[in-house]
């Protein structure tokens, strides 16, 4: 967990946000039990 504190910063926080909606936006469809 420390590597991941080193790295952390609030564009990196964006991004994975960002990565995890998309994700979950793509995958919503085929996965509707996970559906929010």
């Amino acid at each position: 967990m420390e590597t991941l504190n080193e790295y952390s910063n609030e564009e990196d926080s964006n991004l994975i946000t960002e990565m995890f909606y998309v994700l979950t936006y793509v995958l919503e469809p085929f996965i509707p039990h996970l559906a929010w």
